[in-house]
């Protein structure tokens, strides 16, 4: 074999060989991973909670294609008007298989049972995150001068109507019978109320 000959048969196979190395390089560089946009909670939502504002309580989130599930809302306008039927965590996706149509409990319908809208003053809310259609407990802390906080249950099982104010400092409305909101603006007179949030039977 001639020199010539035996250098160009090296070169060709070094060559090969690179190019063998690039190509698996390459092919082997992972692709970007395809994702699919859907709705989570912004927070924890309980069970009953009826959707009024959609984008405030839920925000668009993305997880990789393939692994969101089945049912997963992907729509804002699928939300609206929509009761959960099971609580959410923050940031846990939401699916159409725990949206039912919203609970037929009106201030109208309520009326009807003899029940009324009640406003009270409430304080710290002790860390619940309290949402109209909420069921809570109402209970009333009297300081006396020298003596131990006394608190005692007011109400029990009453419907959030509506909320307003700061965190540290709201008004909030409960649907409550004349004798319940009687009990309400009698303890609101002695003491601090506050709200405890009571979990779905």
């Amino acid at each position: 074999m001639k020199l010539k000959t035996a250098i160009l048969l090296i070169v060709a196979v070094a060559c090969g060989t690179a190019g063998s190395r690039m190509s698996k390089r390459l092919f082997s560089k992972p692709t970007a991973e395809e994702r699919v946009a859907v709705l989570a909670a912004r927070n924890y939502l309980p069970a009953g909670t009826v959707v009024r504002d959609s984008e405030t309580l839920f925000e668009e989130t993305t997880v990789p294609l393939g692994l969101e599930p089945e049912d997963a809302v992907k729509r804002l306008g699928q939300l609206k008007g929509r009761r959960l039927s099971k609580p959410l965590n923050a940031q846990a996706i939401v699916t159409t298989g725990i949206l039912e149509e919203e609970e037929p409990e009106g201030v109208a319908a309520l009326k009807k049972e003899g029940r009324q809208a009640v406003a009270i003053p409430i304080g710290d809310s002790g860390g619940y995150y309290f949402l109209p259609e909420s069921r809570v407990d109402v209970i009333c802390t009297v300081i006396k001068d020298g003596q131990a906080p006394e608190a005692r249950i007011v109400a029990q099982k009453l419907l959030i109507l509506g909320l307003d104010g700061a965190a540290d400092k709201q008004t909030v409305t409960l649907a409550a019978t004349a004798e319940e909101a009687d009990k309400l603006r009698q303890a609101a007179a002695q003491g601090a109320l506050r709200l405890v949030l009571r979990v779905p039977e």
